[in-house]
């Protein structure tokens, strides 16, 4: 129980139980039905990467960049933020262990029979160039690096950069394979089963980027599916969205131009930590006690009593807990059920949700409570929501208008809600209950938003929260599940979907979700006005049946809501 109780503090004080990862059991690897992978071309010469010039430059807050070698030509590095040190799950007592993938973004394409393996790789080593956190590790300092030394007090990860060029980078973290799929369910079940069968256990050595990329392609049906694996230390997903959008606008089938006859790509500068972003100018190596005092206020105290009082309240879990008896961690494994919701339903769901003085958000959440409901059986459960958010709007000097680089700039808020009994068939009763979960989570926002993060940070300042989490993965009261149910809408595509004549048809996201998190997590874009639905669950505890339940009676009801059929 107390082991329990300090996992929901840690996960309350800013962490995102639904985006948590510890290390999971190496899978066996993807094998697609019917594929040939094309041979990997032979390492060339290290080179060191061109450094960042500063282009769409991040608010004041950031720290300013400090050069780590010798090189002619400087590179950057800075300590990981206390959000990017929990993510990258790195074993303290294994210190050649790898990085753990956490994070998966993948896009959906069509007009591609054209594509080659050269067109990527173009498009790709200008992405590369341009966005700094695609070139670095996460380790220790390198030895006789004087100009940044290490904090004498503790051990603490830092990123700073590969030692190798563009197109060494590409070659060590690009994969294509040709697959017959000869349509768009074919080739997402091969991109799904990659997904399924890697999330919980590919990790990433030392001295390698923080990032894969799976291409896998049909040439006679014209489709493709760019599969991102991301360090979730460097991406959340709604910066996820500008890398594919630029690499997709540098892709160009068979084009007769070289790529070095085209403009360099413009570069961005290294971005902040979250923490940096929310209470400006942080430092690892600041005496403890005055940042303490700098950063704290009444609204901290504030967001601690709440809370407080939310972790001491009784949640329904919803899981009979018999079903991962005997279970480890690693028995356990990711499993994706996706949906696309059509753009008619969608306009629909729109419209009526501002008619009824609500979000499309919350009425998402109202469905997603009600559809737990008829998945486990019972009735009128008090249940624990995970809400993601971007914490980016809180920032110390003016919000982001737009990401404009690879980040892990997101956060969540957890809130308790009594699911009303009389909610599935009436229109009224759902979408008061809408309208009830919107100000529920604006009201936590508005308390939490910043102050959730400032006290995560403290905590792992001065606490162990890496290994809290471990614990409560193997925890067989509740299997790792802190939350009934969590939502990440990432909003909607903030680029094209028409790139010559490649259209993208949708975009599927979420994370790894066999250890830690939800009992359901959805993940949610909207792509040409159509909602793009990845649901991930933990089996055996929720079974494929159930999860593909679990869209159905949330598409039902989104459907009764709106009067539609």
């Amino acid at each position: 129980m107390k082991c329990q109780l300090w996992w929901q503090l840690a996960l309350t004080l800013g962490a995102t139980g639904a985006d948590l990862d510890t290390r999971g059991s190496f899978l066996k690897p993807w094998q697609p039905n019917r594929h040939r992978v094309a041979s990997t071309p032979e390492r060339r010469q290290i080179t060191p990467l061109p450094s960042a010039a500063a282009d769409r430059q991040l608010p004041a807050v950031e720290q300013p960049p400090a050069p780590v070698t010798a090189a002619p030509i400087p590179t950057y590095t800075r300590p990981l933020g206390s959000w990017e040190r929990l993510l990258t799950k790195t074993q303290r007592n294994e210190r050649d262990a790898p990085l753990s993938i956490a994070h998966f973004s993948v896009a959906e394409l069509t007009g591609t029979s054209s594509l080659t393996r050269d067109d990527v790789r173009r498009a790709l080593e200008g992405v590369v160039l341009r966005h700094p956190l695609l070139r670095v590790q996460i380790g220790d300092l390198p030895v006789g690096d004087e100009c940044c030394p290490r904090p004498q007090s503790v051990e603490w990860p830092w990123f700073y950069p590969l030692d190798a060029s563009a197109d060494e980078l590409v070659d060590r973290a690009v994969v294509w394979v040709d697959v017959e799929a000869r349509n768009s369910a074919e080739l997402r079940n091969e991109w799904r089963t990659l997904v399924e069968g890697t999330i919980d256990g590919v990790t990433f050595p030392r001295d390698a980027p923080l990032w894969l990329l799976h291409v896998v392609h049909s040439p006679s049906a014209g489709r493709s599916a760019l599969v991102w694996l991301f360090n979730h230390a460097i991406s959340d997903q709604i910066s996820a969205h500008i890398v594919l959008e630029d690499l997709l606008d540098d892709i160009q089938p068979h084009s007769s131009k070289h790529h070095a006859d085209n403009p360099a790509p413009l570069s961005v500068s290294f971005p902040p930590s979250v923490e940096a972003l929310l209470f400006g100018n942080t430092s690892i190596e600041e005496p403890f006690v005055d940042y303490v005092r700098r950063v704290f206020s009444w609204q901290t105290v504030k967001h601690l009593v709440r809370a407080t009082a939310t972790i001491v309240c009784p949640v329904m879990l919803v899981l009979d807990r018999r079903r991962g008896e005997g279970l480890t961690p690693s028995q356990r494994h990711t499993q994706l059920c996706l949906r696309t919701l059509g753009r008619p339903l969608m306009e629909k769901l729109k419209h009526r949700s501002r008619r009824e003085g609500t979000t499309v958000t919350a009425a998402l959440i109202a469905a997603a409570l009600m559809a737990c409901q008829d998945v486990s059986g019972m009735s009128n459960p008090l249940v624990r929501f995970l809400l993601s958010t971007d914490l980016r709007r809180f920032a110390v000097n003016s919000p982001l208008p737009r990401p404009c680089t690879l980040s892990s700039l997101g956060g969540s808020v957890e809130f308790n809600l009594r699911v009303p009994p009389a909610l599935a068939g009436s229109h009224e009763a759902f979408w008061r209950f809408a309208k009830g979960c919107r100000e529920e989570f604006r009201s936590v926002i508005d308390v939490s938003g910043r102050e959730g993060p400032l006290l995560f940070d403290v905590g792992m300042r001065v606490a162990e929260i890496e290994d809290v989490v471990e614990k409560a993965a193997a925890s067989e009261q509740t299997h790792g599940r802190a939350y009934t149910c969590g939502l990440s809408n990432a909003g909607v595509w903030p680029g094209r979907t028409q790139y010559g004549p490649i259209s993208l048809d949708g975009v599927y996201y979420g994370v790894t979700n066999s250890q830690n998190g939800c009992l359901f997590q959805l993940s949610c874009v909207t792509v040409g006005g159509r909602l793009c639905v990845c649901l991930q669950t933990s089996a055996p505890l929720i079974e494929r049946g159930e999860a593909e339940r679990f869209l159905d009676v949330m598409d039902r009801e989104l459907c009764r809501a709106v009067d539609t059929v």
